[in-house]
């Protein structure tokens, strides 16, 4: 069977094809040299998401046309403008005598969520 028949198509399934194998050599050698791992999900997660920011316009300027119902039927993953990162964030305390608030927010196309919390140099208030 193949898979890609247009120019279009073979520009999009090497650069995914080179997303997977350097995306396992990567994940390979954090296991082997850093002693950390990722959960095969977020692998494949953001191997597509490098994909559709790279072929974002050939993907999603024409929904119809066959190159992006092809990627999209064999990922049915919604577009997203931004790749995924991964960020690790720590809390910082406040000096002695002082407060932190911190605060965060997300929006989605019908929801939102906000929250917010205040903290002494101790982690409590």
């Amino acid at each position: 069977m193949k898979l890609a028949k247009s120019d279009s198509e073979r520009k999009v399934f090497h650069f995914l094809f080179s997303q997977v194998v350097w995306s396992i050599w990567k994940e390979r050698n954090d296991r082997v040299f850093r002693s950390t791992s990722k959960h095969k999900t977020l692998i494949v997660r953001q191997i597509i998401q490098a994909t559709i920011h790279r072929f974002k316009d050939q993907l999603f300027d024409d929904p119809n046309s066959p190159l992006a119902s092809k990627f999209q039927s064999l990922f049915r993953i919604p577009y997203q403008e931004k790749p995924l990162v991964n960020k690790w964030v720590h809390w910082i305390p406040p000096l002695d005598g002082w407060l932190k608030a911190n605060s965060d927010g997300s929006l989605s196309e019908n929801q939102y969520g906000l929250g917010a919390l205040v903290r002494d140099h101790k982690g409590g208030c």
